[in-house]
C-alpha cells in the first residue's frame, strides 16, 4: 500500500513521459472484436529497486513477505541496474522501497545510489524513497539532501489511529516518525504521505483533514485497506468509504492548503473531460513498472507481486534476472509473458464493461490477483473504494456548487 498505487494504471500517451514503448499486438476485446492496431502499448517510467527486505516496524497490513529477514541487494547488482537504465536510454523515476530502506544501513545505501549519480545529473535519473521515517537521521537528511530524493512517509492520522504501525517488540511508532518528520522538516525536505484508512480511522475525516494539513506534508495520498500480498483483510464497508470521500472533500475544497492526490488526479481528469480530451484514447500507454528485488529477479506490473506466490495459473511472477539478463531485453520479454497478457485482456474486458474506465483506465494488476487470482477480471474492491467512491464523491460535491 504505498506511493505508486495511483501511477500503475494505465494511462492515456502523453500524460506520463515515457519515452520508450513496445506494441502488445493485436488483442480481443470482450465483445469479441478485433482491435486493428496497437491500442495497448507500455512505458517505462518507474522503476522500483528494493534495497533490502528488512524492516524494523511489523505493520498488521503490511503487504511484504521477508520483512524479518536481512537481504540487501549487492553493490555490483545496483551497478548493473544503473548500467541497463544507459541501454535502456528512457527518463525514470527510481523508487528505493523494501522493507524499509533506512533499515540497509546509511553507508551501505550510499553505495548502492552513487552508480546512479551520472544519470541522475544528466536528469534521466530521479529518486524516490518510501520510508517509515523512524529511522531518519541528520545524515539521512544529508544524503536525501544531496542526492535530490523525492521522501514519502507513511502515517495513519493523529497517535491513535496508528494502531497496526508497531515496531517489533510491539510497541508503536508513532513517535518515532514524528521524530523523523521533523528532521525533515528541520533540514527543509519536503515530504509527502501515505495514510491508510480502515476501521479506525474511517470515520474520522475532519481529524485526518486537521492532523496532515497541521503537519506540513507537500501532498497525501490514501490507501483504503486493502487484499495484497501477505495482508488478507479488504475493507468492506462501502456506504462509509463513500461518506469519508464525500465529506474529505468537502474539507479539501474549502481549505486546499496541500495535494490529495486522489483528488487532484480526478479533477484533473475532469478537466480533460470538459475539454474534450478524456475520451478513450486511440492508445493507451501502460507503464510496466518493473520491480528489482534484493536478488536481481524482477516482476512486472505492480510490487505488490514480488513474492513467493504462484497458483496454478500463474506459477510465477519473476520475468528474468538482471544478474545474467539486461533490463531492456527482460522488458522486452514482459509483453510475450502470461500474466502480463492476461492483465491487458482485463484491461480490454474493463473498457467495455465500465462506465468508469476514462478515469481509472483498467485497474491494479495486484489487485485483481490477490482479490480474484485472475488478471483479466475487471471490478475489484480496490476499484470500489479507491477509484469509484471518489469519482463520486468529487461529481457529487461539484454538483452542490
Amino acid at each position: 500500500m504505498d506511493m505508486w498505487k495511483q501511477s500503475t494504471a494505465a494511462r492515456p500517451a502523453g500524460i506520463v513521459g515515457g519515452r520508450v514503448t513496445a506494441a502488445v499486438g493485436t488483442q480481443t476485446a470482450a465483445n469479441g472484436s478485433t482491435l486493428n492496431e496497437p491500442w495497448l502499448r507500455y512505458s517505462v517510467n518507474n522503476l522500483v529497486i528494493q534495497p533490502t527486505t528488512l524492516c524494523n516496524l511489523d505493520c498488521t497490513y503490511c503487504y511484504l513477505p521477508f520483512r524479518d529477514k536481512n537481504r540487501r541487494l549487492p553493490k555490483v547488482l545496483a551497478e548493473k541496474i544503473a548500467n541497463d537504465l544507459i541501454e535502456l536510454d528512457t527518463p525514470v523515476t527510481v523508487i528505493w522501497h523494501g522493507g524499509e530502506p533506512l533499515a540497509t544501513g546509511l553507508e551501505y545505501f550510499k553505495t548502492l545510489v552513487e552508480p546512479f549519480e551520472e544519470l541522475r545529473s544528466s536528469r534521466r535519473v530521479e529518486h524516490v524513497i518510501q520510508t517509515n521515517a523512524t529511522l531518519i537521521t541528520g545524515g539521512w537528511c544529508d544524503l536525501l539532501k544531496h542526492y535530490d530524493f523525492g521522501v514519502g512517509i507513511s502515517l495513519d492520522g493523529p497517535k491513535h489511529f496508528n494502531k497496526n504501525r508497531l515496531n517489533l517488540s510491539g510497541s508503536e511508532s508513532f513517535d518515532g516518525v514524528m521524530a523523523g518528520v521533523q528532521l525533515l522538516k528541520t533540514h527543509c525536505i519536503d515530504f509527502s504521505v501515505i495514510a491508510v484508512v480502515n476501521a479506525l480511522n474511517i470515520d474520522a475525516a475532519d481529524e485526518l483533514f486537521s492532523f496532515f494539513g497541521e503537519l506540513g506534508c507537500s501532498s497525501l495520498g490514501i490507501n483504503i485497506e486493502e487484499r495484497e500480498g501477505t495482508n488478507q483483510k479488504n475493507y468492506q464497508g462501502r456506504e462509509r468509504v463513500e461518506k469519508f470521500w464525500n465529506r474529505l472533500f468537502e474539507l479539501w475544497v474549502a481549505q486546499p492548503t496541500f495535494k490529495i492526490r486522489e483528488f487532484s488526479r480526478a479533477i484533473s481528469w475532469m478537466e480533460a473531460a470538459t475539454k474534450g480530451e478524456a475520451s478513450f484514447p486511440k492508445e493507451l500507454r501502460y507503464d510496466i513498472f518493473p520491480t528489482i528485488s534484493v536478488d536481481g529477479s524482477v516482476v512486472m506490473l505492480a510490487p505488490e507481486l514480488n513474492g513467493p506466490y504462484s497458483t496454478v495459473r500463474y506459477p510465477s511472477f519473476t520475468v528474468g534476472n538482471i544478474s545474467d539478463q539486461s533490463l531492456k531485453e527482460i522488458i522486452a520479454r514482459a509483453q510475450d509473458v502470461h500474466y502480463v497478457k492476461d492483465y491487458l485482456k482485463g484491461v480490454s474486458n474493463c473498457r467495455d464493461s465500465c462506465e468508469y474506465f476514462n478515469f481509472c483506465l483498467g485497474g491494479s494488476a495486484s489487485n485483481k490477483f490477490f482479490e480474484c487470482g485472475d488478471l483479466t477480471h475487471t471490478t475489484t474492491t480496490y476499484c470500489e473504494n479507491g477509484q469509484k467512491a471518489v469519482v463520486d464523491a468529487v461529481l457529487k460535491c461539484l454538483e452542490k456548487i
